[in-house]
């Protein structure tokens, strides 16, 4: 059984990955901050929210108002897709660093894509 999981593993490591920049572009992103199905919209809101909370974490924090509600994130995070369209293959996270920069210019330095 041990040789069957280690020739197993040996396989699975041989096999193409696709690899990317980011797990979620922004075209994934802006579909589902433009869907009315609630777990879409939710998917859109609690991955801007993850992009603020992991900003802390690696040191580079957002600048956003205290008192900013989820419903706002998401319309500033739909808005900057929606007005950029040309920058939608780039990786979300990215897209969402720079739609709350725009928002919130002050102290918050804009990410380039690939």
């Amino acid at each position: 059984m041990r040789e069957f999981i280690l020739l197993a593993a040996a396989a699975l490591s041989l096999a193409p990955a696709t690899a990317n920049a980011g797990w979620k572009t922004g075209n994934n992103l802006y579909e589902s901050c433009k869907s009315e199905r609630p777990l879409q919209y939710a998917d859109c809101t609690s991955f801007s929210m993850g992009i603020i909370d992991a900003s802390e974490l690696l040191g580079k924090t957002l600048h956003i108002p205290a008192d900013i509600t989820a419903g706002q994130l998401h319309d500033i995070v739909f808005k900057y897709l929606e007005n950029h369209p040309e920058n939608r293959h780039w990786p979300a996270s990215i897209l969402v660093w720079n739609a709350i920069r725009e928002a919130y210019p002050a102290e918050n330095p804009p990410l380039k894509g690939q």
